[in-house]
This record gives structure tokens, sequence and C-alpha cells, in this order.
């Protein structure tokens, strides 16, 4: 019997309040195994800081924790700055997270996100290594089945042509037991200078009385935060690190420089899709990126997914693959299923096919739909009763179609200037709409932005 969604929307909706994690006096960063003991550690509670030596060190708010949040957070820690960070959702991470379920009243985890990551900087690889000596990371698809598949004219993916990645030249790391691992270890290792609220939604920000920045938070769901949290009173800047529409919303009437450059970016939608069967598909790789017909060195052959030759000679209908990506989830390190669960897969829908149905559309009907062109794709009948779960989730900004270009910044000759800066407002936005659409891109805007500001202050 296929479970419903039904049950994990609730049980988010009862957790969707605001959560504070403060942390204790400030003190130097941890060193890498100080990090991943803290990283099994549960965060302490406390009030905010209240003596005139806190008040005397510079304090920075960062809005939005994902991993340009985190970037900025581990920068400003690093160099000694008191840093609270807010997000809006349950959790840190960002797209890096991951979407609970029940199946036969156990409890199993998709990635219906960030499928994995890829470091290609060293400040991001060297974060990754503290995330991976902490155990939660692992690396992924080392025996060759991540790889890419050509799609044919007709829609279908040619299974036959499908390539893995050599693992030395693209390794490939996953957070472990679940990406949402990633977002908690990466805090974890920024020490206790850092403070995360979590379930808080940056409403507004204002100058404070003092000169400094103000913070109006909503809990989520809409309730006003108590104004004596841990965010009350002002901070000595301000790095927003945020999708760009939600940069623009926060900075319009703030610091419109930024606000404008955050409304000229773009960003795709993408519909994600997560299904438990019963009984496996026999697909013949873990991960596949779906490329056009003819991109592939290898399109041309048959394949499984209905890509040979013979349809080749039928002249099928010019017809764009829906699907982008498809994972097998539970093939990835530390993934346990439930029994009578044979494995778990997330599907990522092109942009085109999410683009025109929007991240409003029904996600039941977007489910049903997208499960039956998967299978449609691979060559494979309606499963029938061997769904065992099936949701589907919008991302709405998915990831940015035209990023701002990076822009030198006067008195910082080493950096990029992947993120815009006022500062007369003592005010950085980040986020990956300022360099690239991958994870290590938002990482390492965050960082630059973070640095700039603490030039500011220090």
């Amino acid at each position: 019997m296929r479970a419903s969604a039904a049950s994990a929307a609730a049980a988010a909706a009862a957790s969707a309040q605001l959560q504070v994690r403060t942390a204790g006096p400030p003190a130097p960063w941890h060193s890498p195994a100080a990090a991943a003991a803290a990283c099994r550690r549960a965060p302490r509670r406390g009030a905010a800081r209240g003596t005139a030596a806190a008040a005397a060190q510079p304090r920075v708010a960062v809005v939005g924790g994902g991993f340009a949040g985190l970037g900025a957070a581990r920068e400003l820690a690093d160099r000694g700055v008191d840093v609270v960070l807010v997000e809006a959702g349950r959790g840190l991470g960002g797209r890096c997270c991951s979407r609970r379920a029940t199946v036969g009243g156990a409890s199993i985890a998709f990635d219906h996100g960030a499928q994995y990551l890829n470091p290609k900087s060293p400040a991001f690889a060297g974060a990754l290594a503290e995330v991976e000596a902490a155990g939660a990371l692992a690396r992924w698809g080392a025996d060759g089945s991540i790889g890419e598949a050509p799609s044919t004219v007709g829609g279908a993916i040619d299974l036959g042509a499908f390539k893995g990645y050599d693992p030395s030249a693209k390794p490939m790391w996953v957070g472990t037991p679940t990406m949402s691992a990633v977002g908690r270890a990466l805090a974890a290792a920024a020490g206790p200078r850092l403070t995360a609220l979590t379930g808080a939604r940056a409403a507004a920000l204002e100058r404070g009385p003092g000169g400094g920045w103000r913070l109006r938070l909503e809990a989520r769901g809409g309730a006003a935060a108590d104004p004596a949290d841990v965010a009350s009173g002002e901070f000595s800047a301000v790095v927003t690190a945020m999708s760009a529409n939600s940069t623009r919303r926060l900075l319009t009437g703030v610091v419109d420089a930024a606000a404008e450059e955050a409304a000229r970016i773009k960003a795709n939608v993408c519909w994600s899709l997560m299904v438990a069967l019963a009984r496996p598909l026999g697909l013949p790789f873990n991960g596949a990126l779906i490329t056009a017909p003819g991109a592939h060195p290898h399109a041309a052959s048959g394949g499984g997914g209905g890509g040979g030759g013979s349809r080749a000679a039928a002249a099928p209908e010019a017809r764009p693959c829906v699907v982008s990506w498809v994972a097998r989830d539970s093939s990835k390190p530390g993934r346990k299923l439930p029994p009578g669960c044979a494995e778990t897969w997330v599907v990522h829908a092109s942009p085109d096919w999410s683009n025109a149905r929007g991240a409003g559309a029904d996600r039941a009907a977007v489910a049903e739909e997208l499960l039956a062109e998967f299978l449609a794709a691979v060559g494979q009948a309606s499963p029938g009763d061997d769904v065992l779960y099936l949701e589907a989730h919008p991302w709405s900004n998915a990831y940015p179609l035209n990023p701002r270009p990076p822009q030198p910044v006067p008195g910082l000759p080493d950096c990029r200037g992947a993120f815009v800066l006022d500062k007369g407002a003592r005010l950085a936005a980040a986020g990956d709409w300022a360099l690239g659409p991958r994870a290590g891109d938002a990482w390492d805007s965050g960082r630059e932005a973070a640095r700039a500001v603490a030039e500011l202050l220090l």
C-alpha cells in the first residue's frame, strides 16, 4: 500500500516553530578534532550575552543558513567575530537537505535537493575534509556507477549508452546518514562564536538607535519571534546569504544597490520526485545526469532505454526528455531501508518541464505525472502496488540562470568580488546568484562577503 506524504507534511507543520541555538562565551575556533567532537554534541541553550565586553565585541548577523551563510559564518568566526545566523527553514544547509518519510511504519529519508558535493576550491575542499573527519561525509560512486546517459530523440533515456564518471577525476561526496548532516557539521566546525537560529525568517532589516542593524524576525508560520531572543540588540554588520529573490525582498528600500543587482537574476524551478519501491527497477547505474541526444560520445549505441537504431529508423516524434537527473538514493553510504522496501529513487525534472508547471502546481498531481514520465523514460511499466511512497517537492529557486559576474573590490586585491558590498552600510549580499550554481560557489561567495565585512570591522 502506498504511503501518503500527508503524514510527513503534518509532522513538519507540528515542528514549525522558532528554534534557538546559542553558543557559550567567545572562544577561538576549534581544531578539526574538536570540531568533530562538537558535531556529536547536542547544541546548548542559553541567553544572549549582555555584558559590556560583549557589547563592544563586533557582532554580525548572517541571514540565510545555506552554504553561502555557513561559509560567511565560518569566515567571521575564524576571524574572532561573534555571529548570529538566521535561517527560515528547519535546518541548516539550504538545498543540501533531506526529507523524512514513513514506509511500513519505519522512517526513511530522501536527499531531494543537492545530490552530491564535488569541491573545486581549496577552501571548500578543506571545509568538507573536516566534515568527513566528523563522520558526516562519505564518497559515493567510486565504483563508476555515477555518470551520464544521453536521451533519445523520442525522450527516453538511452540506458545502454550510460558512461560512469572517472572517480579519480570527479570524486563525489554525500552527507551521512543524509545530506542534512553536512550543514550541521559545517555549523559545528565554526565553533562557539556561531549562534544559529532555525525556523526564523528575517521579515525586515532596520537601522537601530545605536547606528547598527536590527533584525525583525518571524517564526515559521508567521508568529513574531520573541524580541528578547538571542537575535535582539544591534549588529555591527550584516551579510545576507539567500536566493536572489529573497535578497531583493529583504534589501529593497534598505540597500537598493544590492537589491537591484539581485533583481536582475533569473532562476529555474526544479521539481524533485521521491519514490520508494518494493521491487528494484534494475537500472544499470546509481546516478545519471541525462544529456541531450548526441551529447554523449556513445549516444549512437543501442540501449535498454529504447535509444537504439530501430527507434531511429522508425523516426520517433522529437520530444525532450523530462528527466534531467536520476539517483538510486538508497545506494548512498549509510542509507537504511525498512523491510519490504527494495530501493528509493530521486528524480529531478528538466527546467523546461518544471518551469512550465511552476512551483505552485498541485504536488500530488505532479508526483503522479513525473513518476509516469520517469518510468516511461527508462522503459518500465507502471509498478502499481510496488510504489510504497511517492512525493514531489518544488524548488522555486533551483539555481541561477544568469549569475552576477564577480567584480573586483577596491582594497581587497585577492578577492574575486563574488558579492555586493555597501561599505557605508556595512552590509554585503552573497549567494549562488553572485558566483555560480554549485554549492561550492555559494560557500565561496559567502566567505568572500564575510571577509569584506570583517575588513571593515577589525
